[in-house]
């Protein structure tokens, strides 16, 4: 943790805390943080990647959209639920106007916004956010993709939760057949959906 906060203030030293290198070591540091569970730490470093991005690239920039979401993801593993989720839908609207709805990293951020809804138990909003993510990615990326896969696990997920079990059957069954398609059956995801279904099957 150390070497990432010389290398931060070294950054800042020689060439100022508005240089891209300064925010980038910043960014480093706020990872380093979160991994090492300082989530409060890492959390106010984010903030500040934030600020600084919009500040001097301005709020469409790849890299903001970035430190936006890099913020969201902090927030939702300290269990701030509710900072999180406004983040994550800001997030979702950049990459849908700046970078096209079809984007993969736009489907990667209407999966995410639809995971945290889920964990704050917003149902209602998880599910259709979880059918449009895998709506397109089956779309843009193919049903073998690993993004598809898991979110019609995901999906699945949600379903279970809500008590739609014959749901949570057929999904798990399409993406058991896909996993053993495009994964292999010895795959790790592949072994996992299986168990799944087989526990769904039995309830």
């Amino acid at each position: 943790m150390e070497r990432y906060k010389r290398a931060l203030a070294d950054q800042e030293r020689m060439r100022g805390r508005d240089h891209p290198d300064t925010i980038a070591a910043r960014a480093a540091l706020a990872s380093a943080l979160r991994v090492a569970g300082k989530l409060k730490d890492a959390i106010g470093q984010y903030q500040r990647v934030l600020a600084d991005r919009e500040r001097t690239s301005g709020p469409d920039h790849p890299d903001t959209i970035v430190a936006r979401a890099n913020l969201a993801f902090a927030y939702r593993s300290a269990g701030r639920l509710r900072e999180a989720i406004p983040v994550y839908e800001r997030t979702l609207a950049d990459r849908e106007r700046v970078q096209g709805r079809d984007h993969r990293d736009t489907l990667t951020a209407r999966a995410n916004l639809a995971g945290c809804y889920q964990v704050a138990r917003r149902l209602p909003e998880a599910i259709p956010a979880y059918k449009r993510a895998l709506a397109d990615s089956e779309r843009m990326l193919g049903p073998g993709d690993i993004e598809t896969l898991t979110t019609r696990c995901n999906l699945a997920s949600a379903y279970y939760i809500v008590g739609r079990l014959s749901d949570v059957v057929a999904l798990l069954q399409r993406a058991l057949t896909d996993c053993e398609r495009y994964l292999g059956p010895d795959h790790p995801m592949t072994r996992t959906v299986r168990v799944n279904l087989d526990a769904a099957v039995r309830t």
